[in-house]
């Protein structure tokens, strides 16, 4: 792990419930920013270190509405900025949530422990990463479709649900860019029936 993140790590999860830390240092978006990448690369080994529980609590304060740390990092970056961080959450899904989430579809981390409900909820989350990624600010929607396909190609289902849930969302918002998506991935052969089941559901945005 790098070290350099440890004060941040460490405090995202003492103030995972509370508001946010106003003595901690926030450069600005180039500091919340880097940190973030820095958190995602290093999430194997933080879940290792400190446990699924925790690090769900540090990924909640981080990117919702209490830390505030993913708006504070792409509200007013410019978009080629903010390539690096949305590439980073590839790994955060790939070592993180595929790594040490159960591979099934509502699978019983999903409620069981913050780290299974932040991979669910990571795109729905109060801190605007849907909202800027899709909906406020049109340049960063290229960054947003790039993971969009990641997630939809993937093999481990709790990150296609997750993904197949930001498009639920989406389906008011983008309903032919959403509905597209969706029927898309309900063309694999190689997905289980009940993640076909929830693609189905979040088409019509009734999400589960």
């Amino acid at each position: 792990m790098n070290v350099e993140i440890k004060p941040f790590v460490e405090n995202a999860i003492a103030h995972g419930e509370h508001e946010k830390d106003g003595s901690f240092h926030i450069g600005g978006p180039d500091w919340a920013r880097s940190h973030l990448v820095a958190f995602n690369r290093s999430i194997d080994a933080l879940v290792y270190e400190y446990g699924k529980e925790p690090i769900g609590k540090a990924i909640w304060y981080l990117y919702g509405c209490v830390g505030d740390y993913a708006r504070d990092a792409i509200e007013t970056a410019p978009a080629s900025e903010c390539m690096e961080f949305y590439q980073s959450l590839e790994t955060l899904y790939d070592e993180g949530f595929a790594k040490h989430c159960v591979d099934a579809c509502g699978h019983s981390d999903r409620d069981g422990n913050r780290f299974g409900t932040a991979c669910y909820m990571l795109w729905d989350m109060n801190g605007g990463l849907e909202y800027l990624t899709f909906n406020s600010r049109a340049e960063l929607f290229s960054h947003g479709k790039e993971l969009v396909e990641f997630g939809l190609q993937h093999n481990h289902a709790a990150v296609q649900e997750s993904f197949l849930h930001l498009l639920g969302h989406l389906t008011n918002d983008r309903p032919d860019y959403a509905t597209e998506c969706i029927d898309r991935f309900l063309q694999r052969i190689d997905v289980a029936l009940d993640i076909q089941d929830y693609a189905r559901s979040c088409r019509t945005g009734l999400i589960p």
